[in-house]
């Protein structure tokens, strides 16, 4: 490696002397110019986690349902939306829990109206785990209003700003993602092959 300084280097962008003098570079280890903008990226996708933590709780108290069916109902939508198929298996490995404790959880969504599970095309042995029209009729009376607002916020950018944004989030969501999770990819996948 080579240690001569870099042109995109905090420490010696510019031309002025003092960028390079010691209180500048100590400076620029606290406050690297341009790093604002990433401080306040990491913070909005902090705010946006958190808003979207809410947004679970609203809906787990209106459907009186707990953490593990809501966010199984939530794995189907985006997973449909995905176009991929979701057996038993794939939800017992995202929500961590065991094939006896999901076959509980579906027979609870199942009796409630909300899955149905059809047999696996190519699997004789497994099922395929589908939303109702019941579950998307609930997800939608409940968060119209909020899905109407993001709609509004995204139609908003142009494509090319979209772009960056769905790479950005991908990015984000691959970052965060449990190594062992095998959908962890999913997003980025889905997004490469659309391109």
């Amino acid at each position: 490696m080579s240690d001569s300084p870099r042109s995109g280097d905090p420490e010696t962008a510019g031309s002025s002397p003092t960028a390079t003098s010691p209180t500048a570079a100590n400076r620029a280890d606290t406050n690297p110019a341009g790093r604002t903008a990433a401080l306040a990226a990491l913070e909005a996708v902090q705010v946006l986690d958190d808003a979207l933590d809410r947004t679970h709780h609203r809906l787990k108290s209106a459907v009186e349902m707990n953490a593990s069916d809501v966010s199984t109902l939530r794995m189907l939508v985006i997973r449909e939306r995905q176009g991929t198929r979701t057996t038993p298996q794939d939800i017992a490995e995202h929500l961590r829990l065991s094939t006896a404790t999901v076959t509980t959880l579906l027979d609870r969504l199942a009796a409630a109206g909300h899955v149905r599970r059809t047999p696996h095309p190519a699997d004789r042995r497994s099922r395929i785990v589908e939303l109702t029209d019941l579950a998307r009729s609930t997800f939608l009376r409940h968060f119209g209003g909020e899905l109407r607002a993001m709609r509004e916020v995204i139609e908003a950018r142009d494509d090319q700003e979209l772009a960056v944004i769905t790479a950005f989030l991908g990015d984000i969501a691959a970052a965060v993602a449990d190594p062992e999770d095998p959908t962890r990819r999913t997003h980025q996948t889905s997004t490469e092959e659309d391109a």
